[in-house]
């Protein structure tokens, strides 16, 4: 039940401050994932380690209870889900932001 909560917390907070995201995959035990449309990065709720191969910049665990960053990657206590979704917010607006930079400089460039 804590799993779903946090997934709709985080849709409903995205969806809020206008990013398009939807869940492929729910699981009542494992992991469930969330999309964040014209990203790259997607959100990992899990009550356990990744599997080999994949990478989730974002992951947010029920078996965790520190904060922690490895490799570029970000996990979360599934208790801190509000900051997690500030975080990511924070960070994807960043990204989009760099994104636009460098698009209109390649814009210009060719103009010039």
């Amino acid at each position: 039940m804590l799993k779903e909560k946090a997934i709709h917390k985080i849709l409903r907070k995205l969806k809020r401050k206008g990013f398009e995201c939807r869940v492929v995959h729910l699981s009542d035990h494992g992991s469930s994932y969330i999309h964040i449309t014209n990203s790259c990065n997607g959100i990992r709720i899990s009550d356990h380690r990744e599997k080999e191969g994949l990478r989730y910049i974002y992951n947010i665990r029920s078996d965790m209870f520190v904060r922690q960053k490895h490799d570029g990657r970000y996990f979360f206590p599934i208790e801190q889900t509000n900051r997690a979704v500030n975080f990511i917010i924070k960070q994807e607006k960043k990204r989009r932001k760099a994104t636009a930079n460098e698009n209109n400089n390649r814009r210009n460039s060719k103009i010039s």
